[in-house]
């Protein structure tokens, strides 16, 4: 009995230290979730008094009823004018008003006068649209308001630090591990932490409680079946990835550093294959946005063409090639649901919803894989699931509220948890400064924060997006000269349906820094611009800098190029800025007639994505040397690594070279004079 005491107030002081940590970590993100659902709506709030440029409301659009996808009506609203470019774009809430009744809808696509908004058949917001279709009644519609990502984060956040029982080892993970992070480990990531001590901080050989957790072995298969499978990947992957799977189908808790170009993606769909060789499904996978999820999909349904892969979320977020793997896409082709709905077509007495709910949920319990969004993985249909693995992909870009959706929804977490990202790449968008600061808030994501609390991090170390000559800046300031080129300077060789004047400028290199020593930043009201409260910038000179290099990239039409060779197209060319007021100055410049389809986007918005040749124009020019947001160094390296062939960055010198890190990029760059 004597002996038995100890060991009773031991447990006992434990589980008491465990229910002040979760308390403590309600107590710390409550506050952030609701400072930001609160930011949001008052940004909505100012736009709506002050949109004398209609950027977020659209009136006197006639309504029309035009056909049905899936569970879906597809409703058209016709504007008489030109709709705002930055605002009501495809997957937005959309709020229809007539006198005095609103619903909300989700658009689905737009052209330059018309947007089509889906409701779910049945449903009141349906209801309501199809009378006024069908009065030919004139509605207006503002840009909504999406509180369903609050709404399911306070309910996972509410779940982890309340109802989940002390023998998970993950959840202690994720609530214990916050007080390290809190008491020394923050820091001002933009400022105080240089960019070589935050890439290289993985390599110490930190084995902390933390990592002891994470790294804990969770045995589900026999080894020799594990080499069998990673074996046959050997021709697909390069070592570092495939290291990288072995590791996450081991450890309960996995973080993957996947630097540009490295195959994050394609790592996670080859592990999620191995997963499913092993029979140890099924598999959550999700990303933090829509375009982010669709891509996983995508590389997943061509990694794994036998498994049965499910995307959940409404047609109108997912991009249309992928419909007929959605839940809607798969009742749609069911026997049974498409009789009960031409049951209900004819007037018959039918419980149709009754009927979906019940194949949906065999649908679901049958998948391999259930792909989502982190927001979307909270869906009703899949709350009493259990998965084997979670897998969230673009980690680093999603708060930490929103990554425990996808970990907390059923009544138990994941066995295994892998989360794929870059913390040198740009954090999670926050609106509210409070959710923002980099000290306490939302701004620092889950695997941001368990890594400095001393969590490994697997490292993606070959980089297959970049020539060379561009991605050789990156690798050595960035990532401590730990990621190596997985392409030659040979695969990366200069289309040949350029002038003669651009195919010289290939030959000169294929990293250069364009001095615009005239131009001037100039403020411009962002309420009119993007739709979001607040100034911009933007700078002619650097604009029309950008017009001259898009007209010498120009394709030449005559001559054909070989078959074995690529066709360069405009749609090649990506340029981005890291200003609203430079994004919108570009777009009306330049993407009209034959360059419409060239990308145009804040640097923020173009993380993932590559083209061909990036043109980034900088903005920043002053007397004073201030360089704003600018200062953010992980900004830079999204901005210098898009681009396969060809990088142009176009800006001040004098006012750029007042930060450290652009001052090195510039140095090490030979000039371009246009």
């Amino acid at each position: 009995m004597k002996k038995g005491r100890p060991q009773g107030r031991g447990r006992s002081a434990k589980r008491q230290a465990f229910h002040s940590a979760m308390e403590a970590y309600n107590k710390h993100f409550r506050p952030l979730l609701d400072a930001e659902v609160a930011a949001e709506q008052e940004q909505m709030r100012q736009l709506r008094s002050e949109d004398s440029g209609n950027m977020v409301k659209l009136h006197g659009l006639a309504i029309r009823r035009e056909k049905r996808i899936f569970a879906e009506v597809v409703y058209s609203l016709q504007s008489r004018k030109a709709l705002p470019q930055s605002r009501f774009g495809k997957g937005d809430l959309v709020d229809i008003h007539y006198e005095t009744e609103s619903v909300q809808a989700l658009i689905l696509s737009r052209q330059s006068r018309k947007l089509f908004v889906t409701a779910s058949i049945g449903s009141e917001a349906a209801d309501r649209l199809d009378s006024y279709a069908a009065l030919a009644k004139c509605v207006h519609a503002e840009a909504g308001i999406n509180t369903l990502s609050y709404e399911r984060a306070v309910k996972a956040l509410d779940f982890v630090s309340k109802g989940t029982p002390l023998s998970s080892d993950t959840v202690r993970l994720l609530i214990m591990s916050i007080a390290a992070t809190q008491d020394h480990l923050y820091l001002d990531l933009q400022t105080k932490l240089s960019a070589t001590e935050l890439a290289s901080r993985h390599l110490s050989d930190n084995k902390n409680m933390w990592e002891q957790i994470a790294g804990e072995t969770v045995g589900r298969f026999r080894d020799e079946d594990a080499n069998l499978v990673i074996r046959q990947l050997k021709p697909r992957l390069n070592r570092s990835q495939i290291r990288t799977i072995r590791k996450a189908l081991q450890r309960r808790f996995t973080l993957v550093q996947g630097p540009p170009g490295t195959g994050k993606t394609f790592m996670a769909s080859h592990l999620i294959s191995c997963i499913l060789q092993l029979n140890i499904g099924p598999v959550l996978a999700c990303a933090g946005t829509n375009v982010a999820t669709d891509n996983l999909m995508r590389n997943i349904l061509k990694t794994c063409p036998k498994a049965k892969v499910v995307r959940l979320g409404r047609v109108s977020a997912v991009q249309e090639d992928l419909w007929n793997m959605s839940l809607d896409g798969l009742l749609e082709r069911n026997k049974q649901v498409r009789k009960a709905r031409r049951d209900v077509e004819q007037g018959l007495n039918v419980n149709l919803r009754a009927l979906e709910k019940v194949v949906a949920h065999d649908i679901l319990r049958s998948a391999d894989v259930i792909v989502a969004t982190c927001v979307g993985s909270g869906r009703d249909e899949i709350k009493d699931f259990k998965f084997s693995f979670v897998i969230i992909d673009e980690a680093t870009q999603v708060t930490e509220p929103d990554t425990l959706i996808p970990f907390s929804f059923s009544n138990d977490i994941a066995s295994q948890c892998v989360l794929i990202g870059d913390h040198c790449q740009l954090p999670p968008t926050v609106l509210s400064t409070t959710s923002l600061s980099n000290t306490e808030g939302l701004g620092i994501s889950m695997f941001l924060r368990l890594w400095l609390a001393g969590v490994g991090v697997q490292l993606l170390d070959t980089q297959y997006r970049m020539h060379p000559s561009i991605a050789s800046f990156p690798c050595a300031h960035f990532y401590s000269g730990l990621l190596r080129d997985g392409v030659r300077s040979e695969d990366r060789v200069a289309p040949k349906n350029l002038s003669d004047e651009a195919i010289r400028l290939f030959s000169k290199g294929r990293s250069f820094f364009c001095n615009v020593e005239n131009g001037v930043e100039e403020s411009v009201s962002t309420s009119r611009e993007s739709g979001k409260v607040g100034t911009s910038l933007l700078n002619h000179s650097e604009a029309q800098a950008v017009v001259k290099l898009v007209a010498l990239l120009e394709p030449r039409t005559e001559g054909k190029a070989l078959v074995s060779e690529k066709t360069f197209r405009t749609s090649d060319i990506g340029i981005i800025s890291p200003y609203e007021g430079q994004v919108r100055l570009l777009h009306d410049m330049i993407a009209q007639g034959e360059n419409s389809d060239m990308k145009i986007s804040t640097v923020d918005s173009f993380q993932g994505q590559e083209r061909d040749v990036i043109l980034v124009s900088a903005v920043r020019s002053n007397m004073t040397g201030q360089v704003g947001f600018l200062k953010d160094w992980r900004r830079l390296n999204v901005s210098i690594t898009r681009a396969r062939l060809l990088l142009v960055v176009v800006g001040n010198e004098e006012t750029l070279m007042n930060d450290v890190h652009w001052k090195a990029w510039i140095r090490a760059q030979p000039r371009l004079v246009i």
